[in-house]
């Protein structure tokens, strides 16, 4: 088993005893080694049944009230090791073509994801249930869970806790325990359509899409203005150059032409 997470967390020192106390050969790593530690970690010859990442546990105020600079850093805490991580797995599991590893997370949001009031001042560092959802699919896992915990919920509670979540879990799991150590799991609502009471758009409004020349971004920015009749600047890395035969610079100005087509007025390009 591989365990990730910063230095000193005090979910991960009790998860660990529980582990070896259970025979499990353990293998912690800190989740802001450099890349090449990753690199060697997610080597071929390496073999794991489970790798497990956990998430940051703040200790710093509420992120709100953080300025831009101490945000950045704060947030480069999860960031960093969550995309490496990622990065360095996928390649593990795609080239060794062994899919069968669990896959766990671990996050302290309160206990039901930032949702219902309940986000912890810890909410930004609970990101990790659409990241790791993304993983399950893409790499098609046999098993996979993220487990948001409430910050308040005692160490030795939340390692019991999620020991047995990991070892229950079969196929994607997205849990979350809240302070009452009550157990939480989201459940999609189908919602009645409603029929808007005013328009957010109207014809002398401009929509600027970014990376609307082609693909998706074109699409919705072409069903939006046909929608609403409003204007349509759309904004792209892609070098607008009349003369070229690209296959993106023809898709760009096929947009525009269909845009203008449907009678979209004004339509602006921004591009570079």
């Amino acid at each position: 088993c591989l365990l990730m997470s910063e230095e000193h967390h005090p979910f991960t020192e009790e998860f660990l005893e529980r582990l070896i106390s259970r025979g499990v050969d353990v293998e912690w790593c800190n989740a802001h080694s450099a890349e090449a530690d990753f690199e060697s970690l997610f080597s071929p010859e390496q073999q794991y049944d489970a790798v497990i990442l956990v998430l940051p546990q703040a200790a710093e105020p509420d992120a709100w009230k953080m300025d831009q600079k101490e945000f950045s850093s704060r947030l480069h805490r999860v960031t960093y090791p969550m995309f490496t991580f990622g990065k360095h797995f996928a390649r593990w599991v795609m080239e060794k073509k062994q899919n069968d590893v669990f896959t766990g997370i671990v996050q302290f949001g309160g206990g039901m994801f930032g949702r219902e009031g309940t986000a912890a001042s810890s909410a930004d560092f609970s990101c990790g249930a659409g990241f790791l959802k993304s993983l399950f699919l893409e790499l098609q896992l046999p098993s996979a869970c993220v487990i948001d915990l409430a910050p308040e919920i005692a160490s030795h509670v939340a390692a019991t806790t999620v020991l047995t979540e990991f070892q229950q879990a079969s196929g994607f799991v997205e849990v979350g325990y809240t302070g009452d150590t009550t157990r939480r799991v989201p459940v999609m609502k189908l919602l009645e359509f409603q029929t808007p009471t005013r328009t957010v758009l109207g014809k002398d409004d401009v929509l600027l899409v970014s990376g609307g020349g082609r693909g998706i971004g074109a699409e919705c920015a072409f069903a939006i203005a046909k929608e609403y009749g409003c204007k349509v600047a759309l904004l792209g890395r892609t070098a607008l150059d009349h003369g070229s035969e690209s296959p993106a610079s023809r898709e760009i100005h096929a947009t525009i032409a269909r845009l203008a087509a449907a009678g979209v007025t004004q339509t602006t390009t921004v591009m570079g």
